[in-house]
């Protein structure tokens, strides 16, 4: 990535997250930690990987923006190709494979700690869908994860 670092969803959640604006997607579907208690550098250094984007509690992602109650850690895994919701959401949990234990102690250490789930369907796909086999259900349980399905318009973040 080099350069300036960015966050995909800046134009899915303008109020959010800040960073350079993407061509226009289909699906984007992101993997979220929120926590009062440990910063982005401090989940980073837990979990020992690298995040798609991140929010400093109460700061101001930029003029006239959402400030967040908590810190934010996010992975993102979008497409713009005709790609299953249930394939990008596999693809994401797959990602987060690797975090595995140290997710867990995070937990622990924080009892607050919130994990979310979103997946953002573009309203100029109408017929998209999602279907959640066993497996998934299996691994968001895991995960402890609060899942969020949202319709937007993908190119300008409004609901």
């Amino acid at each position: 990535m080099g350069g300036r670092r960015w966050s995909r969803s800046d134009r899915i959640s303008p109020s959010r997250w800040r960073g350079d604006t993407l061509p226009a997607m289909t699906l984007s579907l992101t993997f979220s930690i929120w926590s009062e208690q440990y910063a982005p550098d401090e989940i980073t250094e837990r979990l020992r990987a690298p995040p798609d984007g991140t929010a400093i509690r109460g700061l101001d992602q930029a003029p006239v923006r959402y400030a967040p109650p908590k810190h934010g850690w996010r992975l993102i895994t979008e497409t713009e190709a005709d790609l299953p919701a249930e394939d990008l959401l596999s693809q994401l949990l797959a990602r987060t494979q690797a975090l595995g234990d140290a997710l867990v102690e995070l937990r622990t250490r924080d009892s607050e700690l919130e994990v979310r789930i979103t997946l953002y369907f573009d309203r100029a796909c109408p017929d998209a869908s999602l279907e959640l086999s066993p497996t998934i259900i299996a691994n968001l349980a895991r995960l402890k994860a609060l899942l969020f399905i949202d319709r937007v318009d993908l190119s300008t973040g409004h609901h």
